[in-house]
């Protein structure tokens, strides 16, 4: 394998995030929904009541896009905000709209991920994964 260029890897990166853009817009049933949306939507979908900095957090965007992306799912009728036990607190919770939505979206995620994944041999998987988890570690101690 030749040797890669800190430029050339970094293009493959926004290659590959250009990329991850297609698959979120296909997974996205009806268009609706921004790839922000989606990403929050499915972390209230496996997270159910869960708070707007806990989502911040998660994420990595911001307090406020994560509340511009609360307000467009609530004004769909896909969750709603609720007041957490402290009463100071808001919780963020999947309407019977937004669970169905989850639902589909979830099978069509898992599919295509499938699907994708499928293509590539157990020691690709495997290197792949490490790769994430090298980088990963690697942000997280530069926070």
């Amino acid at each position: 394998m030749k040797k890669m260029e800190n430029h050339e890897l970094l293009e493959k990166l926004i290659l590959l995030k250009r990329s991850m853009g297609i698959i979120y817009r296909n997974i996205c049933i009806g268009g609706s929904l921004s790839k922000t949306d989606l990403i929050v939507l499915m972390l209230i979908g496996e997270n159910n009541d869960i708070s707007p900095g806990k989502l911040s957090k998660m994420t990595g965007f911001s307090k406020s896009m994560i509340t511009i992306s609360i307000t467009n799912l609530e004004n769909a009728g896909m969750i709603k905000r609720k007041r957490g036990k402290d009463r100071r607190k808001i919780e963020i919770v999947m309407t019977k709209k937004g669970l169905e939505k989850y639902e589909k979206i979830k099978e069509k995620t898992d599919k295509n991920f499938e699907n994708l994944i499928s293509k590539l041999t157990i020691d690709e998987k495997e290197d792949l994964l490490s790769c994430i988890e090298r980088i990963t570690s690697i942000i997280e101690k530069l926070k």
